[in-house]
């Protein structure tokens, strides 16, 4: 009891306690269970409205999607159909309401090549960790451009501005800036992920050469010009169309050159001998890693 009062007197402190402690059930900050505002007024909540109730939870919806249809607070939907709709459980309410909750915490990803082209979405950071094999602390770092790079990509959110989020990581101290390669007349020739891995296609250990060219402290290295990547670069010389060669890129191409020579080697010396293996010994050779067809038996000759 809260309160004592006349006959007279229940009708007006009726309504004054429902609306002081919110119990109204279209009252959005209360619990609802007050079917009226009280002082003999009427039931508002009709037999179609509950009908309503029962045929949007038995289409699978959650309580609380149904109140965001229906515009009636949680405990009112609840009330209605645990009375009313015989599918209803409190265990079947609780399992779509953590599901609904798990749905709004999880946010897709999309990872990226480090010029803007789409590597790969994925609904979740979770899928991103378990299809890449990368940590999802690594992943969520770098959408939340606390890191540069997240093992030579981009990851960011699905939902983010893409050419916003590019210039916020170009713009990021020790940011390990992608370098385009020229030809002397000036037209782009490839755009490699670092200095270091574009001297690697020269068989150089370090990237140095192509740092001081593109710092413009000589105008050329290894016969080429040299530039660091800038954020107006990606349109300017349509570079998402070239594409980017990171470290993997350099290696294959240096295995197959490597291999190519060493088979060359090997089969002129098996020609010169006295023991000569059949032409067909040396049909085909196929790079190991990449796959690629490197040279047949007229190709050596």
């Amino acid at each position: 009891m809260i309160e004592e009062c006349s006959k007279e007197e229940l009708n007006s402190r009726e309504r004054y306690w429902i609306a002081n402690y919110h119990t109204y059930i279209k009252d959005p900050q209360g619990p609802g269970y007050n079917l009226t505002l009280g002082g003999g007024g009427i039931q508002t909540t009709t037999n179609e409205e509950i009908q309503n109730f029962i045929e949007l939870w038995n289409q699978g919806l959650s309580v609380g999607e149904i109140s965001l249809i229906v515009e009636r607070n949680n405990h009112c939907i609840i009330n209605y159909l645990k009375e009313f709709c015989p599918t209803y459980t409190v265990e079947e309410g609780s399992r779509r309401g953590s599901a609904l909750s798990g749905l709004k915490h999880t946010k897709a990803v999309i990872q990226y090549d480090l010029l803007g082209n789409i590597i790969k979405k994925y609904d979740s950071i979770k899928e991103a960790e378990n299809e890449t094999s990368i940590n999802r602390t690594i992943i969520i770092n770098n959408a939340k451009h606390k890191t540069t790079t997240c093992h030579g990509y981009f990851f960011f959110y699905a939902n983010d501005d893409l050419e916003e989020a590019l210039k916020i990581q170009y713009s990021l101290p020790k940011f390990e800036t992608p370098v385009i390669q020229f030809d002397e007349n000036d037209n782009v020739i490839a755009c490699f992920k670092s200095a270091k891995i574009a001297a690697k296609s020269f068989k150089k250990a370090t990237g140095q050469a192509i740092s001081s060219c593109c710092k413009k402290e000589t105008k050329s290295a290894y016969g080429y010009k040299w530039k660091f990547l800038e954020y107006e670069d990606i349109d300017k010389y349509k570079l998402r169309e070239i594409g980017i060669k990171g470290e993997d890129d350099i290696l294959k191409c240096y295995f197959c050159e490597e291999k190519e020579r060493k088979f060359a080697e090997v089969f002129y010396s098996y020609s010169c001998s006295n023991e000569q293996k059949s032409p067909e010994y040396f049909n085909l050779y196929y790079c190991p890693v990449c796959g690629k067809k490197i040279l047949d038996r007229k190709n050596i000759i």
